[in-house]
């Protein structure tokens, strides 16, 4: 099966909330995410998350809490906990 990654909204604006899925993996299997953005005059801005399938195979970033996470404030594992993008550099 081919795991397809969905993002929507796919384009709006920073404070618009977006719903970020993986589906098609392997029950269980444990995915990393990383996310990178560019705001301001080349100020980069960068997360990173480890997330495990459900026995569907699919992650759910509005579901899911990380296995791992860096940065964010919340240890990993916390329900509702979500790495929050920082400066970087």
């Amino acid at each position: 099966m081919t795991v397809e990654l969905i993002v929507t909204p796919a384009d709006a604006l920073i404070d618009v909330p977006r719903r970020i899925a993986a589906q098609g993996l392997q029950p269980g299997e444990v995915i990393s995410l990383h996310s990178h953005t560019v705001r301001g005059p080349g100020v980069h801005w960068n997360a990173s998350a480890a997330f495990q399938a459900d026995a569907t195979g699919t992650v759910d970033l509005m579901r899911d809490a990380p296995q791992t996470a860096a940065p964010s404030d919340a240890p990993p594992g916390t329900p509702g906990a979500t790495p929050r993008l920082r400066p970087w550099g």
